[in-house]
């Protein structure tokens, strides 16, 4: 039989000033650890949450974040208004208010860094 598959997702890497910072929220929000630190802090490499799990990594880059993110994360939340509410303990933010589309709720957040992502009802 012969292989198809190209690639095999690794990690989703996001671009931060601080990694340690958003690997912090990030741990806290999603109940992961810190797997590893490559390259003086350069990167660090979070746990996954269980098998077939993206993996997720924070990158040292000196690049202020401009605009609208190009990717996200989706995240599964039991209830929107304590979720909101955690994440904004946690040092988040929320990036847009509640929106709905043919009976799909969800709303944007954005971590410590404003890197958004999305989080809505199971």
């Amino acid at each position: 039989m012969t292989e198809t598959r190209v690639a095999r997702m690794h990690y989703v890497v996001i671009d931060a000033a601080d990694p340690e910072r958003l690997a912090e929220f990030w741990g806290a929000l999603l109940d992961v650890t810190v797997e590893a630190r490559v390259g003086q802090n350069q990167y660090v490499l979070m746990h996954p949450q269980a098998d077939g799990m993206p993996n997720l990594a924070f990158q040292r880059v000196d690049d202020v974040k401009q605009g609208k993110n190009r990717v996200h994360l989706d995240l599964d939340v039991a209830d929107l208004e304590s979720a909101r509410e955690r994440i904004q303990k946690l040092g988040g933010s929320v990036h847009s208010d509640v929106q709905e589309l043919e009976g799909y709720t969800w709303q944007t957040m954005a971590d410590p860094e404003g890197n958004e992502f999305d989080i809505a009802p199971a």
